[in-house]
């Protein structure tokens, strides 16, 4: 199977879908596909094409308007036969890739298959984007949803359209640290702090939820007795709105997947306050590192976490719902936190690997 794979979102871009995206094109080329990856990037101008083992990859330089950039990528693709020798193309991450791959598709004559990845459809579908995506899902041949909310959402805006589950997976082992990190790992953990450690982690944006999250932390009566480690992108408006408070926080700049390691292993509870989301990376790995999980209930969060058994939930519009929830976490016995920690990669460990996301591609390109 040879596929031509168009993203705004693939290393050596940071965060979440770009993590996802080489992950997925890993593992699609060690199952014998050859992939040629079109990644619409600011790194170069205008384009660089490298070749790789299973297949092609080329930066796309994106410029100042959506049309001019879109139509230099047209003449790229006409000039570079190489990359149209595939027998369908995906659209995985970004609106650009949304705006032009079913374009591109009917050009050349070949089946669209749509990842949705969480914000594409969320921002999407109620903004000026919206025609863009719609056009996009309805020439697609599939539509692949991360989560079961989005997949039921998209079933009943297209309903002949097919419209796949394919959630994230994770290498758990990757996260289980051996006794020699470990020893590490508690000694810096004692010189960083004294106080049980709540960690966010990713782009740390008001639209993932941290107002209302440091809004309800300030409010929780045992906040002394914790510590706020942020890591990631932090805008400068909400590191100024976090200085309004009085709380125990410590600013981190994003991490690799190597470092997280460790920040995971360090942590009390990991919290993920989403507003909208997909299915977070940071869910898997929290949960392959064995933490404790409070996460708000949207996107593909409930196909991982059942409430009070594997992680806690809270509605993100409910008055006073987060904070209840830190309130029972507080008050949970280590053999109840143990519980839940243990339930959450016991569930990972068989529902999310890298092995069962890959087979869900599979399945839909036959070999």
């Amino acid at each position: 199977m040879k596929l031509l794979l168009v993203t705004q979102n693939y290393p050596p871009s940071r965060g979440g879908m770009a993590e996802s995206c080489g992950r997925i094109v890993r593992n699609l080329k060690r199952k014998g596909c050859e992939i040629h990856v079109l990644h619409f990037s600011n790194w170069q101008k205008p384009y660089v094409i490298k070749t790789e083992t299973g297949g092609n990859y080329s930066a796309l330089g994106i410029y100042d308007t959506e049309e001019y950039t879109l139509n230099l990528a047209t003449l790229f693709l006409e000039k570079k036969k190489e990359f149209l020798d595939v027998d369908a193309i995906i659209a995985f991450g970004g609106y650009l890739p949304m705006m032009w791959t079913p374009v591109i598709s009917q050009f050349f004559e070949k089946p669209l298959y749509t990842c949705i990845r969480g914000n594409d459809f969320d921002e999407g579908l109620f903004s000026k984007k919206r025609n863009s995506l719609l056009y996009a899902l309805e020439h697609s041949e599939a539509i692949l949803s991360v989560c079961t909310e989005k997949q039921e959402k998209m079933a009943k805006l297209f309903p002949f359209k097919k419209v796949f589950y394919t959630p994230n997976g994770i290498d758990v082992v990757f996260w289980n640290l051996n006794d020699n990190e470990k020893k590490k790992v508690d000694e810096r953990r004692k010189v960083l702090t004294d106080k049980k450690v709540i960690l966010i982690a990713g782009q740390l944006k008001f639209k993932k939820g941290i107002r209302h999250f440091i809004e309800s932390f300030d409010q929780f009566h045992f906040k002394s007795e914790y510590e706020l480690w942020m890591i990631g992108d932090l805008p400068e408006e909400v590191k100024l709105f976090i200085n309004n408070f009085d709380l125990n926080v410590k600013l981190f700049p994003f991490a690799s997947k190597y470092e997280m390691r460790s920040f995971y292993a360090m942590a009390d509870v990991v919290c993920i306050p989403s507003l909208y989301d997909g299915m977070p990376n940071v869910l898997l790995e929290a949960g392959a590192s064995k933490k404790l999980i409070i996460a708000s209930e949207v996107g593909g969060i409930p196909d991982v976490i059942m409430h009070r058994k594997s992680g806690l939930l809270y509605h993100p519009l409910e008055a006073n719902a987060l904070l209840d929830v830190l309130i029972h976490y507080h008050h949970l016995s280590e053999d109840q936190k143990e519980l839940m920690k243990n339930e959450i990669y016991n569930t990972i460990n068989q529902d999310f690997t890298e092995q069962k996301e890959i087979q869900n591609y599979l399945n839909l390109f036959p070999l």
